[in-house]
């Protein structure tokens, strides 16, 4: 195989690379790629709030509320990754909506 021909391979693998990935339902969004629990499901999980946070009991002691605390701050972050990926959603359905009933309109013009 000459140089030429091997770079052109090359470059077909690559662009399969990054090639957008499509699940069943849409393209694969790393956005919400972590709330998602299977790949090719459309279902979002909610993350979960800490256990240390609804525990009923005090902090034993200063180490015991540091980790309760770093583990509701990670919690606050993803809460907010969790509701940019619910505007993505809703921009995507929104598209969606918008070119079904673009493609009915169009149906229409022919009847």
């Amino acid at each position: 195989m000459n140089r030429i021909s091997k770079l052109k391979t090359n470059l077909f693998f690559l662009a399969l690379l990054f090639a957008p990935l499509k699940t069943e339902a849409s393209v694969l969004d790393l956005e919400c790629s972590k709330f998602r629990p299977m790949l090719k499901n459309d279902e979002l999980e909610r993350p979960e709030p800490p256990f240390c946070a609804e525990s009923n009991f005090p902090f034993q002691d200063e180490f015991d509320f540091n980790s309760c605390k770093r583990k509701m701050i990670e919690y606050q972050s993803d809460v907010r990754d969790y509701l940019r990926c619910l505007v993505t959603e809703s921009d995507k359905a929104t598209e969606e909506y918008n070119e079904a009933v673009s493609q009915f309109n169009q149906r229409t013009k022919y009847n």
